[in-house]
C-alpha cells in the first residue's frame, strides 16, 4: 500500500478527529440530520484528483451541495475509492446537461491556460470536489438535502478547506455561497461573481455559481460568464507570481 501524502494524510486525520470519517464516522449531529431521512448515510469524503494533490497546476476546488445518494458500504465512501471511481469513469458517456459533465466542462474552461493540451477525460485529476453537506439523506429523485445537514455540516468545512489549500474555490450553489461568504474577503475583481477571500494561510479567487439544476440561472451564466471567469482566475494566478518574486 502506498504511504498517502502529507496533504492526503492531514485531511484523513481531519475527518477521523471531526467524527465525518467515511469508515470511524461519530458526528454528534448525526441523530438530528437522519431524522425523517428516507435512508441516512454517512459521510462520504471529499475527491480529491492526484494532479491537484501534487499542485501541479492552480488548485481548481468545487464546494458543492450534498452527494443526493450515498454507498451503503463505507470503504465505498473513503477518499481512495471515490478518486479509483472518478478516475475510472468516461467523462464523454456523462449526460452533458447534468451536474457532473458541467463541472468537469467548467473546470477544463478554467484550467486549460495552466495545462497544455488538457483533455476534458482527463480535468478530474486537476481539480478537487467537497460537497457541503457531508451525509445523505437518499431523498426521492434525488432531491436537494434538509437544510439542517447544511446547518451542521457549515463548521467542518472551513477546516477541510484549509488543508487543501485551493487557489479557486468555485461554489455551486446557494448552500455553498453561504460558507466562503463568511470568509474575510480580501479584494473585488472585475468579473461579476468573483472575489478574493481569505482561504486558512492564503487568498483564494471565489467564483460564485448557480448550481446546474438551476437551469434559468446556470446556462445564461454559463453563456456569458465563464470567459470572463476563465480570464479572472488567469489575472489572479498572474498577479500571485508577481507578489512572490517581490
Amino acid at each position: 500500500m502506498m504511504t498517502p501524502s502529507p496533504l492526503i494524510a492531514r485531511l484523513t486525520d481531519y475527518y477521523n478527529i471531526r467524527g465525518i470519517g467515511a469508515i470511524n464516522f461519530s458526528c454528534p449531529h448525526r441523530r438530528e440530520c437522519a431524522a425523517g431521512a428516507p435512508q441516512f448515510t454517512p459521510a462520504t469524503e471529499s475527491f480529491v484528483g492526484p494532479e491537484y494533490e501534487r499542485g501541479t497546476a492552480p488548485r481548481l476546488l468545487f464546494l458543492s451541495l450534498d452527494s443526493g445518494s450515498g454507498k451503503d458500504d463505507a470503504s465505498l465512501r473513503t477518499m481512495a475509492s471515490v478518486r479509483a471511481r472518478e478516475m475510472a469513469r468516461d467523462i464523454e458517456a456523462l449526460h452533458k446537461n447534468k451536474h457532473w459533465y458541467l463541472t468537469h466542462e467548467l473546470a477544463f474552461v478554467l484550467l486549460r491556460q495552466f495545462v497544455p493540451g488538457l483533455k476534458m477525460s482527463r480535468v478530474n485529476r486537476y481539480f478537487a470536489h467537497v460537497n457541503s453537506a457531508k451525509c445523505c439523506q437518499n431523498n426521492p429523485q434525488r432531491r436537494q438535502a434538509s437544510s439542517i445537514l447544511f446547518d451542521n455540516c457549515r463548521e467542518f468545512i472551513p477546516g477541510e478547506l484549509r488543508i487543501l489549500e485551493p487557489d479557486v474555490i468555485v461554489t455551486q450553489g446557494g448552500q455553498a455561497g453561504k460558507i466562503v461568504g463568511g470568509f474575510r474577503r480580501i479584494d473585488t475583481p472585475a468579473a461579476e461573481s468573483t472575489a478574493v477571500v481569505r482561504c486558512g494561510e492564503r487568498n483564494a479567487l471565489w467564483i460564485k455559481t448557480y448550481h446546474p439544476a438551476a437551469y434559468g440561472k446556470f446556462h445564461p451564466q454559463r453563456r456569458t460568464m465563464w470567459p470572463l471567469f476563465e480570464k479572472a482566475l488567469g489575472e489572479f494566478m498572474r498577479q500571485r507570481r508577481v507578489e512572490r518574486k517581490r
